[in-house]
């Protein structure tokens, strides 16, 4: 079922609302640069430094997806104007009311959605083994451990060098006097 045209102005004016406090939001990120108050960070400690720069970082991550965000509604804006809005990419089929009220800048289906958030990324394919990944299938999962487990032991047996049985300059006598006569 298509959207009235009440539906997709009523939607258009929420877009525009998120827009427009996105937009705000981004710019208040954007104007703060150092919240400590502080003229220089050369007295600072160490830990007063790191908090303010973990804080600084998430703000720079919140500005990010908040333009991420702000580039997925105008493009819906756009998509209103070209009058594909409300229509699936994936499949064609009509967006529903409800999913576009909850989320008007949505350009896929829920069942396609969780689709593209089930493919692997890039990252995770170009790596030989993802973190946590076992050599052996899931059933054979004790077995690895246990060889995991052989193989650590066996990294515990040291190998101790042997005992000589004389000096390497010679006799044990000759280098017992020697030890002598340097204290004379």
């Amino acid at each position: 079922m298509s959207l009235s045209k009440d539906q997709i102005d009523e939607l258009q004016q929420d877009l525009i609302n998120m827009k427009n406090d996105l937009k705000n939001s981004i710019e208040e990120l954007d104007s703060v640069k150092d919240d400590t108050g502080e003229l220089t960070s050369i007295d600072n400690h160490l830990a007063d430094s790191t908090i303010g720069m973990v804080d600084r970082e998430m703000q720079i991550a919140q500005n990010i997806d908040r333009r991420e965000q702000l580039k997925e509604i105008n493009d819906a804006l756009k998509r209103i104007d070209d009058g594909t809005y409300g229509i699936c990419i994936e499949t064609g089929q009509p967006i529903p009311f409800e999913r576009l009220k909850a989320i008007p800048y949505t350009k896929r289906l829920v069942e396609e959605e969780e689709k593209v958030n089930q493919l692997t990324p890039i990252e995770e394919q170009l790596n030989a083994k993802p973190q946590g990944h076992f050599e052996k299938p899931i059933g054979e999962v004790e077995d690895s451990k246990s060889a995991t487990f052989e193989e650590a032991e066996s990294h515990n047996e040291i190998e101790r060098p042997k005992q000589m049985d004389q000096p390497i300059d010679g006799d044990v006598n000759d280098n017992h006097k020697l030890n002598k006569k340097n204290s004379l």
